[in-house]
């Protein structure tokens, strides 16, 4: 019989055993997991080594006939806290497809953008930011061409629409929550762009490249300016609702309601008694449309959730579009972010994060939010790769000159070329009507004929005048300068007017023997 300690020794042995015996499968288990996710990083980089523009969203050769990149940037910033949501959803499409909610009759791309510039808390940015798009998509998928709106007006009330509800289930689901928000919501939907703002400030810039070259100067255009208090129109709007306008600071205006000078009396006199106050401050607010605001609502709107809306119909010589919050427009103006956008084309993360940058270099106060949208168009076609499929005249003037399969009279024996007065072979017509300009010599042209003279009269003998004319035409466009495509694949010189430009098909013709 074994003795009792010999057993211990066996079973811790086995023990060790077992649990080396897990830490390798352990170890093993490891390895694979590290080898897999370097595997799987591995096939990202390739991926995106493979497609470089993937941060580019569109078709070129779709109907809108651009591509997009966006990026945002944000900061805290001075604030005491964080209160800004953006939202950035490059292929609305996708997401609609995804919910079960298909806008396909819509055009061709369809993005979203948005700032949602929180006060008063961050529950309402928040929740809007994470909601709108299920408030929209609904009805957006209901939009049609057969109905008697057109499409931008079933896309403007579809925004209204989808605010107000949205608004409206806030108001509902946070009883007690007072914060707010001032969205700005850009809907790119094919070549139009639907702005929709709430809260006075334009906070939406579009900039256009005046002129054709790449040196040319941005201007920029502000967008989606809502209904302010400084509009008399606004100023009754509140009235009528049951608010008034009062100057809290000098210069500074908020809406409240009718009785906010004897709430806030009331709230000073309980403070000032020592025994603090049965509740908070009466609220009023420097924005007349908003989100949230629960306080400017009930009972009576007096801040307002309908957005102003406005439709631009995008052109090739607009370049980006930024969104940004008050934090940005309250330190800088259109053309300080204008310039930021044009200084960093094709890097629109650097772009955005540099306007928050001056923006927070320039001592603002606020939340620092600003999303950065690049458009690209089909390039031009320049001159060399504008018609690399067409030959040049010279080429065509060498092509014609090969001599083609004689042309026999019936008389003669088959496989015996005709003479000519020289003796010579002479194969077929084109030859003959070189040798026929061979005979034009400088002594036949005009004295102080120019060189297009000249080489017209040797195109002319070779392919007849009314070719003549039209190939030389070409050839003077050709050396003249940049050539350049429109979208709808006309070509013409950059100092042609466009009903003298010749169309690329029948230049090709032109040059085809």
């Amino acid at each position: 019989m074994a003795a009792p300690g010999y057993l211990s020794r066996a079973k811790q042995e086995a023990a060790l055993v077992q649990k080396r015996e897990r830490e390798a499968e352990e170890a093993r288990r490891n390895r694979e997991k590290a080898a897999s996710a370097a595997a799987e990083r591995q096939r990202l980089l390739e991926a995106k080594a493979a497609a470089p523009s993937a941060a580019w969203v569109g078709n070129a050769a779709s109907v809108a006939g651009f591509e997009f990149a966006a990026e945002a940037s944000f900061m805290q910033g001075r604030a005491e806290a964080h209160m800004n949501r953006h939202v950035i959803v490059k292929d609305l499409i996708a997401a609609a497809k995804a919910l079960k909610m298909p806008i396909d009759s819509l055009d061709k791309p369809v993005a979203l953008f948005a700032v949602y510039d929180g006060h008063f808390g961050p529950k309402n940015s928040e929740y809007c930011s994470q909601n709108f798009h299920k408030k929209l998509l609904p009805r957006l998928s209901k939009v049609s061409v057969n109905r008697d709106q057109t499409v931008e007006e079933q896309v403007r009330a579809s925004l209204t629409a989808a605010l107000v509800e949205l608004d409206q289930e806030f108001l509902t689901k946070f009883r007690t929550d007072r914060s707010g928000s001032c969205p700005q919501i850009v809907l790119l939907v094919g070549r139009r762009l639907y702005l929709a703002a709430l809260g006075g400030d334009a906070n939406t810039l579009l900039c256009s490249q005046q002129g054709g070259e790449i040196a040319a100067e941005w201007a920029s255009e502000t967008l989606a300016r809502s209904p302010r208090l400084a509009d008399e129109a606004e100023v009754e709007r509140v009235q009528q609702a049951g608010g008034i306008v009062v100057e809290v600071a000098p210069g500074l205006q908020h809406v409240a309601v009718s009785d906010y000078e004897k709430l806030l009396r009331e709230y000073r006199m309980q403070a000032a008694s020592g025994l603090g106050s049965s509740g908070l401050p009466p609220m009023s607010s420097p924005f007349s449309r908003a989100l949230g605001d629960r306080e400017l609502k009930t009972p009576h709107k007096v801040v307002s959730a309908i957005p102003e809306i406005r439709t631009i119909w995008l052109e090739k010589s607009h370049t980006a579009f930024a969104i940004f919050c008050d934090g940005v427009s309250d330190v800088m103006g259109p053309e300080d972010i204008c310039s930021l956008l044009r200084a960093h084309v094709g890097n629109e993360r650097k772009a955005a994060g540099e306007i928050t940058q001056q923006a927070y270099a320039r001592n603002s106060e606020e939340n620092l939010t600003a999303i950065t949208v690049y458009f690209r168009w089909p390039s031009k076609r320049s001159h060399g790769n504008a018609f690399a499929t067409a030959p040049s005249v010279a080429d065509a003037v060498a092509a014609a000159t090969v001599t083609k399969p004689e042309t026999h009279n019936a008389e003669e024996p088959s496989g015996k070329a005709r003479k000519t007065g020289a003796g010579q072979p002479m194969g077929s017509g084109a030859a003959v009507r070189k040798a026929e300009a061979a005979a034009v010599t400088p002594s036949s042209v005009a004295p102080g004929a120019a060189a297009d003279e000249v080489l017209a009269l040797e195109l002319a003998s070779n392919f007849g005048p009314e070719l003549s004319l039209e190939a030389l035409q070409w050839q003077n466009l050709r050396e003249a300068g940049k050539l350049w495509q429109d979208e709808d694949g006309d070509v013409a010189h950059e100092f042609l007017e466009e009903e003298r430009s010749l169309g690329l098909a029948q230049v090709q013709c032109l040059v085809t023997f």
